[in-house]
């Protein structure tokens, strides 16, 4: 959290971004929870019953891109 001031308020902002929190904080639960792999964090995550089909074709473009982009090696856990 950081503070500045503003006339004779005080603004507060996070320190760092949501996506950067959220990144963290998912790598430490996987680390505590599944031994550091993602794949059953995930499958608990990605209930198919609360996924919308724009959230599916999100999910399906980003396992696309992973493996496009050589960041998914076939055997690789998490």
């Amino acid at each position: 959290m950081s503070r500045r001031r503003e006339g004779s308020a005080n603004v507060y902002e996070a320190a760092i971004d949501r996506s950067h929190l959220i990144r963290e904080s998912l790598r430490e639960a996987a680390e505590k929870l599944c031994g550091g792999s993602f794949t059953p964090l995930l499958t608990q995550l990605v209930d198919p019953t609360h996924l919308s089909p724009d959230d599916i074709r999100a999910l399906r473009d980003l396992v696309d891109a992973l493996e496009r982009d050589g960041h998914a090696e076939e055997g690789e856990g998490g």
